[in-house]
């Protein structure tokens, strides 16, 4: 079962790296949303409360905060992965 989770979130990250890299707001809105479900079913709150910020500001007229997290929530994606595939 762990490895659906990194599977699925090493495809996000992916994602999102292209999405922000090319300022594709509405495929970074999609992967950003999966990502929240995702993390807030690993338990990963703090990941989904993030998420949720950068969903809401990508819906907003808060484009440019939504944007500025980015990075720091690919960075705990990788942080989350990293874990998951030592528990495994």
């Amino acid at each position: 079962m762990l490895d659906v989770f990194i599977l699925s979130l090493e495809k996000h990250i992916k994602v999102c790296e292209n999405a922000f890299t090319t300022q594709n707001t509405p495929e970074l809105i999609g992967s950003i949303h999966d990502v929240k479900s995702l993390s807030y079913t690993l338990g990963a709150n703090e990941e989904g409360d993030l998420a949720k910020s950068i969903e809401h500001s990508l819906h907003s007229e808060e484009i440019k905060s939504g944007y500025e997290k980015i990075p720091t929530m690919i960075n705990n994606l990788k942080h989350i992965v990293s874990t998951l595939k030592e528990e495994r």
